[in-house]
């Protein structure tokens, strides 16, 4: 483009930029960025329409090479012309305001994202994960069934044990009374769980509460677990950050609330506490670590 051309293309859009700032918020110093977060069409019509040059302003030739290059248009009123969204692209990547870069990380972040941007899980719930992994509430057929008054103490205790592990691995820090709660009206237990209402959101759906009182992660396919979903769930807890010697540790812990599957699993159907898923368990503790920088750019 010739400096005669780019001259005028400028004067359109400082003019644009000009009434942007007058009325309205200027996003990032960027005119497209600006046009782009007004989420309904006729405010942003309207701007562009205030914006807009008469053809009286521009040499005759200077308007027909921005016209055919599509760097403005006719607007709605005759006689006159706007930028278009490549004329203001053109002049905001001269300038170095934008570049393909930037460009595509706005647009992913307000229009590509699947879900919504949620909070790190809390010592709360990560204590429910942990005793949910630890137990292998790994499918349908391996959950908690808090319809079971018999099985509500154990499970309770496995959140206590839960509790008492992530604590001296300095995971979390909150006291028990104030995280598990003392309620008065129901069992623990209950109470700990049906108000657990962010969890799925915050792992990506892992987590699974029926309206039953009912409650497991979705990670198995048959007999098979997804070592992915396992080591994400287990970093999710830890972060990645565990010592060697706190590898064994949690996967020893892990084997020792299996055991107590038989209080709280109908062991028919539930087959998560066979010992060739002991070695699943400890692979995955150990990916969640190798795997950091990709579960964290999730």
């Amino acid at each position: 483009m010739d400096e005669k051309t780019l001259h005028f293309l400028n004067k359109f859009y400082n003019f644009l930029y000009d009434s942007i700032e007058r009325n309205r918020k200027l996003e990032k110093n960027s005119v497209l960025i600006s046009l782009l977060r007004i989420k309904t069409l006729t405010p942003r019509q309207q701007i562009l329409r205030e914006s807009s040059k008469s053809s009286s302003d521009i040499p005759t030739d200077v308007l027909k090479t921005l016209l055919s290059e599509k760097l403005v248009q006719s607007s709605d009123e005759i006689d006159k012309y706007t930028i278009t969204a490549k004329g203001i692209w053109t002049i905001e990547k001269e300038r170095d305001i934008l570049n393909e870069e930037s460009l595509m990380s706005f647009l992913d972040s307000e229009y590509f994202i699947i879900g919504e941007k949620t909070k790190p899980i809390t010592d709360r719930e990560k204590v429910i994960l942990f005793g949910m992994i630890a137990a292998r509430t790994f499918s349908k057929d391996s959950l908690i069934d808090l319809k079971q008054d018999t099985s509500q103490d154990t499970w309770m205790q496995i959140f206590d044990m839960s509790y008492e592990k992530l604590t001296s691995l300095k995971i979390i820090k909150e006291a028990k009374d104030d995280l598990l709660g003392n309620s008065k009206t129901e069992h623990n237990v209950v109470n700990l769980l049906r108000h657990n209402i962010y969890l799925t959101r915050k792992i990506k759906g892992l987590y699974h509460a029926t309206k039953k009182m009912q409650y497991y992660l979705d990670i198995s396919d048959g007999d098979q677990i997804s070592p992915q979903k396992l080591s994400y769930l287990f970093w999710q807890i830890f972060q990645g950050n565990l010592s060697k010697d706190s590898i064994d540790y949690v996967a020893n812990f892990c084997k020792q609330i299996s055991n107590m599957g038989i209080f709280v699993f109908d062991m028919n159907t539930h087959i998560f506490s066979m010992p060739k898923y002991d070695l699943v368990l400890e692979d995955c503790i150990k990916d969640s670590i190798i795997s950091k920088r990709k579960w964290e750019k999730m």
